[in-house]
Formats: C-alpha cells, structure tokens, sequence
C-alpha cells in the first residue's frame, strides 16, 4: 500500500472499528502525521503495522512524549554534546542526529548528563559510581533511578538551580524538564572559566569606581557585556550591546562581525556587514568564528548554532556563542604587572564561600534568586533575610527591610536587621555588625552563613527526630550505632579524627544506609594521597547516589575539615530518617509510569496538565445549551444506561436523533431485553442505519436466527453494514 495514499484507503468503517481497539478512534492522527509515521516502512504495510505505529504514536502523545518540535536549543546542545563527548566509550551513540529526538531518548540512563557534569567542573562525578550497561544489557529502572538521583544532586552542588525537574522526568525523557537541565549544564561548562583564574586579562573590563571584587561578582553574561562592548570601543564602532537588549542588538550579526574582526583582523573579514539578508550575514559570521586561531593550541572553533539562532536572537545560544569565542581567544592582552594571585587561590576560603553559596542557592533559587558572589551578592541584606525567613519562616520583619536598597545607608541597615534576625535565632554573633557585610569581611560573613547553614541542618534533624534536639555528639552517636549494626568494625569520636582522611567509616556508613549503592571492589586502602583522593571522591557520588543532599568537596574530606564532615554525616543521617529531596518526591506510580514511557521510548514535549490534545481543557463537558437537544439527550439517555435506570421516558420523547434512537436499543442490549419494542423504544417506523445495525448486533449477540422480512430469503441488514461484516471476516 502506497504511504501516500494510505489513510484515505483505510479509513473506511471497518478500519475505524478495529482502531477501537488500539483506543484511538476518537483522537485520529492527521494524514500527514500518520504518512510520517510510515515513512520507512516502503512501498505498502500490513493493517497490523499501520494500526501498531498510530498506536504507538498516540501512546506517546498521550504522556506528551511525541511531537515535540526539534527547536534551535535542541540542534544546538546536540550538537554541543556531540563536540564535547565525541569518542567516548560509554557512550556509543554519538554523534546523535541533530534533527532528531534522540537527545531525550539518551539521557534516561543519566550516563551522557553525568558526563557532561564532570566537563562543566571536573571530579564532580566519581564515573565509578555510576551504573552502565554490561554485556549489551539495558538498566534496570533502579539503576536508571539511581543514576538520575546522582545527576539531579550533583547538578545541584555545581550551581544548578533544579526546580521541577524529578529523576521520572528524566527517565523519561521530557523535553522542557530536559532542555531546562541540559541548558544549566551547558552554560556552566562554557562559563565556567570565565573569571580572573583562567583569565587574568579580564581586569581590562574594570569601569570607573570598581575594584576587582566588583568584577569577580558579576554574572559571567555582564562580563560577556562588558568584554565585547570593549572591544566595540577599541574598533571605533559606536554599537554596544546591552542586557535589556541583548536580543535586538545581536540579532544583526554587525556585532559579531567587528568582535571578530578586531580579535583577529587577519583571518576574520568585515564582508558580512555588505550583505543586507540577516540569515546570510550569520552564516558569514559562523564561517569567521570557524576561522578564528585559538588562544593556545591549534583546536578549532565549532559553534554549537547556526544562523537561524543568530538571526532570531536566541538569547541563550547567543550568549553560548559568545563564551564560546571567549574561551577560544578572548582578543585580551595581560599586563605583566597586574597579580591577581590573592584573589584566584583555591583554597580552604575559597571551597568554604562556594558550599555556603551553593546551599543558599538550592534555598533560593526555586523564588528566582541566585548568588554568584557571596560576598558581593549579600552586601544589600536581602539574601541574607531570604534564607532566615527559610530557617524559620515568619522571624523576619518585612516592615523594617527595605526591599529596593540602593543607597550604602539602606543596605547596612538591611543588614543590621539581618544579623538581629540571627540573634534571634540564639546563634553566636559576636563581634558581627551591618557594616561588616556590606564593607565584605570575608572571615565574619563565612562566620555568619556557617551559623545559619548549621541550624537549618540541626532544626532539619531535629524535625525528622520528632522533636527531640539534635547536638553533634547525637550525629556522631548516630553513625556508629549504623555502622556497627550492619557488622562495620570502625568507629569515629569527632568530626576531627584524622582517620576520616581514607574515606572508610564513611564508606562503612554508605553501605550501612544503602548497601546496593556500594561496590567494595572500587574501594582502595586509602593509604596514599591517591588513594585517599578516589575513596573520597566515591563517598561523595554515592552519598548524592541515594538520595543525599551534599554541597560539599572531596578535598574537604581528604583534608578532614571538621564543618564540611559535619555537613556531609548530617545530610546521611537526614536521608535515613526519611528525608528527601524534592527533585525524588514523585510518587511511585509517577515513576513507574515515567519508566514504563523509557521503556517504550516515548520521548518529548509535555502538555499540560488539565488539558487534552488539541488543546482542549478537561473537566465537565459543556452540551447543547437548550433543552432536548440531540447532544443533551445523548448525555441524559447516557446517565439513565450508567444507573440502570428503566424509564427511558424521561428523555423528551419527541426528540428523533439517530444516535439517540441507536442508544435506546443498546440499553435494551445491555440489559439483556428480549423485546425491542418497548414503550420507550423508538418508533418502528424510524429509518436510521445505526438502529438497524443495532438490531442485527443484539440479535446476533443473543445467538438467534436473524428475522426474515417481507417474505424474502435475506434479513433487513442495511448493506453498509452486510459490507462491514464480509471485511472483517476476511481480515
């Protein structure tokens, strides 16, 4: 059968009762959407095949897993991805086809976004831990689970804000959620190294009035601003681009064009500017990035858009584009004389600022707020009251805060209000005044947000112990009660003990919590630095592996900081009193449901919720306005058949619809009535198609000779239906 001519020949009455079966009668595909579907399938299908592919596609549909459409951010991190991880072993699918789905249909193992985690910031991931394939064997929905649990926690500690996005939305491969996490991914591995570590030169884009604190603090896109306004300025062109119009002013390529022309003149030309179509210009633009020399070593450029992405502004691609020109050769110059070396150390200081920004993040990001700078970013006091009003909601007062600080004067007394709102929460601030925060102390403000971090975790434990107050020594006693009940030998004093340096208790307590997450063939003696180093690392991926919450790092452990083993031995201990996070609330049939999707790889574009397809909403069917209309009757006549009811008299009687008159007779169906002519039956002389096929089908249910009429040898069968029958017997 010819695809192109396929449903007209289909659609015929017989092929709409079977598609009763598949249940989709009611919600036809279009022709060119199911010709679509059997693109492939040559030159004529089966009925079998043709039923099994409408099937599937509606199936998909329904969960909102198909028809997705591959949009620029789709082609753009596929293609991103397939750059990035091409040619590794894990991961034999790539590269994946930009124009297709195949982006949601891998990541429901969590293998290819845990691998792009580790690229945005290395070691995050103990690749270890993970769960992969053996011998050609798919996961277990478990394991599955396990590994997005791994990958939603460790999202998390990098500076992702994860709101909405639950390891069944991965699983099964849902577009919004996807793209939502993959962007976050994306830009923090493109961004990453935009700052004064990486980049020295940077301090070039200080304006008047700033010092480097100031810069460290601003979002990596301000400094995409500012880097290519300078070079604007450097070129003479009185273009500049800005935050509130970063759409508008891109979208025209003039700026691309003269950024890289002024950063490499000799391979990038201006000839795009004489081109008046848009799509063209950006198509110049991309063969000038392509052509433009690295900064060190002889890679090349591969801009993870195309043109359409340029020409309509794509906000987040175009912002992608630009870090990726920045890492590539930013076009900066260093000055011998700048040291910036007291401010790039990584630290102990350095660590300390990032968990406590990161676990203020996972609190406010979900409102919309972010904090790149701890220091910077807490000046105003507003974060700060944030996260109070989250240890313990309603403490905070809002009257006294002003909310639009804009003045030193109004900020300092924001943060005034913010460390009395600390003393009422009986911790020991000491010595701590509002001018402290906004001037950036650094050690009085790592004091102040350790003192909240640890009575959020204490009132944390103290909720889930059923009120009874939780100390540290309860924590400590909590662990090695653990330990030792699953026949671990090794136990702990304080959260000093230089033998947490080898990871071990800590692994014995893993294993003790969830014993499935934890394989002993990976873990080492611990005695070399090395050593060290892997079984800290793999504490930490197990941990976020089941379910805990940890912001911390594997140095912390290595080095045995007292704060940070604190933090990670009360995250275990909340998760085994029940507590979870809620990217792995959903409920169990939620994700059964999610996985039973994977496993038919039905994959993209969530509707919404409350609403049918097409768009139409749920809920109580509107009919006919007036009374006795056939679409009311039809609804009244359906409720009497649902109860039971035997006065069928109640429908108006002078109604003659069809479908009413064909209803009628199925109640007596149903009923198990011998005689059609009952008082409320619809009169004999009524001609309709569906009470005659109506009566043949009773008759033939009840297994009786079909009635012979007007002294002919054949029954009164309508010969549409006698057609009907002759198909389906052939079939």
């Amino acid at each position: 059968m010819n695809t192109k001519n396929m449903l007209p020949k289909m659609v015929t009455s017989t092929a709409y009762r079977r598609t009763n079966a598949f249940a989709i009668a009611d919600i036809w595909p279009k022709k060119k959407t199911v010709n679509n579907l059997l693109v492939d399938s040559g030159k004529s299908v089966s009925f079998q095949e043709f039923a099994t592919a409408v099937s599937e596609y509606l199936e998909k549909q329904k969960h909102g897993s198909v028809a997705a459409p591959i949009t620029a951010e789709t082609r753009a991190f596929t293609t991103h991805i397939n750059n990035v991880l091409g040619g590794d072993k894990d991961l034999p699918f790539l590269p994946m086809k930009t124009e297709s789905h195949q982006l949601y249909e891998h990541i429901s193992d969590g293998l290819l976004m845990a691998k792009m985690i580790n690229k945005a910031q290395a070691h995050t991931i103990d690749e270890r831990a993970l769960n992969k394939s053996k011998k050609g064997k798919n996961l277990n929905p478990y394991q599955m689970g396990e590994n997005q649990r791994l990958v939603i926690s460790s999202a998390k500690a990098i500076g992702c804000v994860v709101v909405n996005i639950h390891t069944a939305d991965l699983i099964a491969g849902k577009p919004k959620q996807t793209l939502a996490l993959v962007w976050q991914i994306v830009r923090m591995q493109l961004m990453a190294g935009i700052n004064l570590k990486n980049h020295p030169e940077i301090y070039r884009l200080l304006e008047d009035g700033e010092d480097l604190m100031d810069l460290m603090a601003l979002p990596p896109e301000d400094i995409l601003i500012r880097w290519v306004n300078y070079h604007m300025k450097e070129a003479g062109n009185p273009r500049r681009l800005k935050k509130k119009t970063f759409t508008k002013e891109i979208k025209d390529s003039e700026i691309y064009t003269v950024l890289l022309n002024q950063i490499a003149p000799d391979h990038c030309d201006k000839k795009a500017l004489g081109v008046k179509n848009t799509t063209k210009r950006a198509e110049h633009v991309l063969r000038n990035a392509s052509n433009l020399p690295a900064k060190t070593g002889k890679e090349k450029l591969l801009p993870l858009l195309d043109a359409g992405a340029i020409a309509k502004g794509n906000k987040r691609l175009n912002y992608a584009f630009l870090a990726q020109i920045f890492n590539h050769n930013p076009g900066l110059e260093p000055d011998e004389d700048f040291d910036a070396a007291g401010l790039m150390e990584d630290g102990e200081g350095t660590r300390e600022e990032r968990v406590f920004r990161m676990w203020m993040n996972s609190l406010l990001g979900p409102d919309g707020y972010y904090i790149n700078s701890l220091y910077q970013d807490l000046r105003s006091g507003l974060h700060l009251l944030r996260v109070e009003d989250k240890i313990q909601p309603g403490i905070v007062p809002w009257k006294k805060v002003q909310k639009r600080a804009k003045t030193r004067f109004a900020q300092t007394l924001n943060c005034d209000v913010a460390v009395q709102v600390a003393k009422d929460l009986d911790l020991e601030i000491v010595g701590i005044g509002g001018a402290d925060i906004y001037n950036r102390i650094v050690t009085l403000i790592l004091g102040i947000v350790w003192q909240l971090l640890r009575e959020y975790t204490i009132n944390l434990l103290t909720k889930l112990g059923k009120g009874a107050k939780i100390a540290d020594k309860d924590i400590i006693k909590w662990a090695n009660k653990k330990v030792s009940s699953s026949g671990g030998e090794r136990q702990i004093k304080s959260f000093r003990q230089k033998e947490l340096s080898n990871s071990l208790f800590l692994l014995d307590l893993m294993r003790a919590i969830e014993p499935r997450a934890i394989n002993d063939e990976l873990i080492t003696a611990g005695v070399t630095e090395e050593e060290k180093a892997q079984n800290a690392r793999y504490t930490l991926s197990v941990a976020r592996k089941f379910g805990a919450v940890v912001f911390i790092t594997y140095e912390d452990i290595v080095e045995v900081k007292p704060k940070m083993v604190m933090l990670l031995l009360a995250a275990c201990m909340a998760f085994d009193k029940g507590f979870r996070d809620a990217s792995d609330m959903s409920q169990e049939a939620t994700t059964k449901d999610a996985i039973d999707r994977a496993a038919s790889k039905a994959r993209s574009g969530g509707k919404k919720k409350g609403k049918k397809l097409g768009g139409k909403k749920k809920g109580k069917r509107k009919f006919g306005k007036k009374k006795g209309t056939p679409s009311l009757n039809r609804a009244m006549l359906g409720m009497e058949i649902n109860k039971g009811d035997k006065k069928l008299h109640k429908v108006k009687k002078s109604s003659n619809d069809s479908a009413l008159a064909s209803a009628k007779v199925t109640m007596e169906i149903a009923k198990g009535g011998k005689k059609l002519k009952h008082k409320s039956s619809p009169s004999p002389g009524l001609k309709d198609t569906a009470l005659a096929s109506a009566k043949v089908n009773m008759e033939i249910a009840k297994g009786t000779n079909l009635k012979h009429v007007d002294g002919t040898n054949k029954p009164n069968i309508p010969e549409w239906a006698t057609e009907d029958f002759k198909k389906s017997a052939s079939e």
